[in-house]
């Protein structure tokens, strides 16, 4: 039986890199998408990971790209690509009164900054129930942060629904034996959510 319902943050409750962030940047500083994806996601690793910091990840990222930037201006377009998804808050608004949530997320250091300016999640989720890459210097879709969630919830694998847009998370979460959703849209989040819980959750 299903218990606790822990979601991704980028791609799912908000919009995430591939979808606004890896644009923006592009058009910022005038190259092309394909060129910034492939350096972006080289130097996220690490910046996910706490290794490097967000300042320091957009210094070598335009480093990379031989380009000069305004911090300023690109800590705006940064922050400004994680809006959240429409109808995400509510839903989980409706879940929280017979599941507890969480949140599981690959994010730099600058979570808390976003999550002041934009989400406001502790309306929504418990600090204890954020877990954060950066800050526990692991990430997924490594075993050891799925381990490492699920001991501090104090639930076993077969109690846990994992949500993520990234199918090689998900698949890592149901190796463990949790149950999982890879996350495309509302509505489609929706359906598989009942069949999942195997019940209308509303």
């Amino acid at each position: 039986m299903i218990k606790t319902i822990i979601f991704d943050n980028n791609g799912v409750l908000t919009y995430g890199d591939a979808e606004r962030t890896i644009p923006n940047f592009a058009k910022y500083f005038g190259v092309d998408e394909t060129l910034l994806k492939k350096l972006f996601n080289e130097l996220v690793v690490p910046a996910d990971l706490g290794e490097i910091t967000t300042d320091e990840f957009f210094t070598r990222l335009a480093k990379g790209l031989k380009k000069s930037y305004d911090p300023k201006e690109l800590w705006k377009i940064y922050i400004d690509g994680f809006q959240l998804k429409e109808g995400m808050q509510e839903l989980v608004c409706v879940l929280k009164k017979n599941y507890e949530i969480a949140i599981l997320t690959n994010f730099v250091d600058s979570f808390d900054l976003i999550n002041r300016k934009l989400w406001h999640y502790e309306e929504l989720f418990s600090n204890d129930k954020i877990f954060i890459s950066s800050k526990l210097h692991m990430g997924k879709p490594n075993e050891d942060i799925f381990l490492y969630v699920l001991k501090q919830l104090g639930r076993n694998p077969e109690e846990v629904l994992f949500v993520d847009d990234r199918k090689s998370n998900v698949d890592a979460a149901k190796k463990l034996g949790m149950k999982g959703i890879v996350f495309t849209d509302l509505d489609n989040f929706k359906q598989e959510l009942e069949n999942v819980l195997e019940y209308s959750y509303v």
